[in-house]
């Protein structure tokens, strides 16, 4: 708890209003920290590269991102609830178009809003930016590590994501 109030702490001090506890949850304590200094938190399940497709994955996937929803609602400071980052963004990133994955993501949105309508969905996408997988979301978060993957700026990695993502803005959801 210490070391979230400190954590908590220097985010403010740095004039920053916004958190993003990826890749899951985080723990009451930060939801509860967020409320008391007016920081905004991005809410989100642990779906990160790959999905499964199994009835046993999916039942599961599912049902954490009910559980996540249902714990935090009534939080003041949740913004957004994350329902993916980074699918398919290395060697399988064909299966980012595949019917099965965004019909998945489609669910999980679906979901998600079933239970809240009043806060945004929102996905976090890599340098790949697969449009499909990306027009979901109702907002998209950019990855961004210029000049560490590649040898694109920030300014140029911004807009090279921009347009493979097929959106016109996005939040920084990562930083490198």
């Amino acid at each position: 708890a210490a070391d979230e109030e400190e954590d908590l702490q220097l985010i403010k001090g740095m004039g920053a209003d916004a958190l993003r506890t990826a890749h899951y949850p985080a723990s009451q304590h930060i939801y509860d920290l967020c409320d008391e200094l007016g920081i905004i938190a991005w809410c989100e399940y642990p779906n990160v590269n790959r999905m499964g497709f199994s009835k046993a994955f999916t039942g599961n996937m599912l049902c954490q991102v009910r559980e996540m929803v249902m714990q935090n609602i009534n939080h003041a400071s949740i913004g957004q609830w994350g329902m993916f980052n980074e699918l398919y963004n290395g060697e399988d990133w064909m299966l980012a178009k595949s019917a099965e994955v965004l019909d998945l993501i489609r669910t999980v949105q679906d979901g998600i809003l079933c239970l809240d309508r009043t806060r945004t969905v929102v996905g976090a996408m890599g340098e790949a930016g697969f449009q499909a997988l990306n027009e979901i979301p109702q907002e998209c978060g950019l990855n961004v590590y210029p000049c560490w993957y590649s040898s694109l700026t920030m300014d140029e990695m911004l807009k090279y994501v921009l347009t493979l993502s097929g959106r016109k803005t996005a939040a920084i959801s990562e930083y490198g």
